[in-house]
């Protein structure tokens, strides 16, 4: 309690009370009672009543320094909370807590998933890769292939000529025009070009008139000729000088075969 004299006998009592509320405020004098007052004390402004009829800040506010009644009361910080009025400081919300695990969590999971999903995506890009470049190698070997086809001979060109053709009196097998010494083979492609180039060749292709044979009652064997000379006639060729390929004496014979003609070991 603070006194302060005001005047002619006058005394301005100023008391802070500890405690808020109605009080009974009693004078003595000497130690005799000589006035009494009724008064209720309340908080300061930035302060609010608190059951123990203390006073101190109010819900989601906290002391400065904490001291509240000398220095007041300053808001929760972002992610802080006071749930009831007091003098108590704000403690860290749980709930951003649980958000944040959860969150980081999914997103560990999100990072997971995203993950095996970009390793599943690159090895099907690498398998695809790999299955164009086998695909591309296949191409390439092919081509090759083909290059040295045509560049090279896998089996000896053998050919008849039309004059030998025509001392036969008929279609006969590899084995035995070869045999008889009547065949011309060239083993290499340059050896190929070089007799074309100075002995006109006719590849004849006809119809196997039976499994065994392909002209067993020389159907084939005359018109064969005929149309060798007609072409000779027609472009000026010397006949002497025209070879033929035929594949029952250009080709060795496998055997026969039950639906068709003998299988050729050698293509055209």
């Amino acid at each position: 309690m603070l006194y302060a004299y005001v005047s002619l006998g006058r005394y301005k009592a100023t008391v802070a009370s500890p405690l808020v509320g109605d009080l009974d405020l009693l004078l003595y004098v000497d130690g005799a009672l000589v006035d009494s007052r009724h008064v209720v004390a309340r908080c300061p402004p930035y302060l609010v009543p608190l059951p123990d009829r203390s006073c101190g800040c109010d819900t989601n506010l906290e002391p400065v320094g904490g001291l509240a009644e000398s220095q007041g009361c300053r808001p929760c910080y972002m992610g802080y909370h006071k749930g009831a009025p007091g003098n108590g400081s704000c403690q860290p919300d749980t709930w951003p807590i649980i958000v944040s695990s959860v969150g980081g969590a999914l997103g560990l999971v999100m990072i997971l998933v995203l993950v095996i999903f970009a390793r599943r995506i690159y090895q099907r890009h690498l398998l695809a890769m790999a299955a164009a470049e086998r695909e591309g190698a296949e191409k390439r070997r092919r081509i090759q292939e083909a290059v040295k086809g045509v560049t090279s001979l896998k089996f000896p060109l053998s050919v008849m000529p039309l004059s030998k053709l025509r001392e036969q009196g008929r279609l006969m097998p590899y084995e035995e025009a070869r045999d008889a010494g009547v065949l011309r083979c060239c083993d290499t492609m340059e050896a190929a070009v070089s007799f074309a180039a100075d002995h006109p060749l006719v590849f004849v292709s006809h119809q196997w008139l039976s499994a065994s044979h392909p002209d067993p009652h020389s159907q084939h064997y005359p018109i064969i000729l005929e149309a060798a000379e007609a072409l000779c006639a027609e472009h000026g060729l010397d006949p002497s000088k025209l070879h033929l390929w035929l594949d029952y004496h250009s080709s060795e014979r496998a055997g026969p075969h039950p639906s068709g003609p003998p299988v050729r070991l050698r293509p055209p």
